[in-house]
């Protein structure tokens, strides 16, 4: 079960849909997470992206500044809940 792998989850800081590029940069700079989950203004997850996403951004002074993070998530994800078994997990990821 899911549950019982809960405790390997570790904590990760979400990114706010409106969050500014340049204001993400920052934190990017300071975090050593590789996964960012994008969350509404309710705190409801509505994407997620990996710093591999954020590249062409990262590289680009002229649109750095006309990006929020919202702009970069993707809302295409598989959710998975504690009371899941392992089985089913892995046959939705492939």
């Amino acid at each position: 079960m899911v549950k019982d792998l809960m405790h390997l989850v570790k904590k990760v800081e979400s990114i706010p849909e409106d969050m500014p590029f340049l204001e993400f940069k920052k934190l990017f700079s300071e975090t050593k997470q590789h996964y960012f989950p994008v969350t509404a203004s309710n705190e409801r997850f509505i994407g997620i992206f990996p710093s591999n996403d954020i590249r062409s951004v990262l590289f680009s002074a002229e649109t750095e500044h006309l990006v929020v993070m919202k702009d970069i998530g993707t809302s295409k994800i598989i959710a998975t809940t504690p009371a899941d078994d392992l089985n089913s997990v892995l046959k939705n990821l492939l």
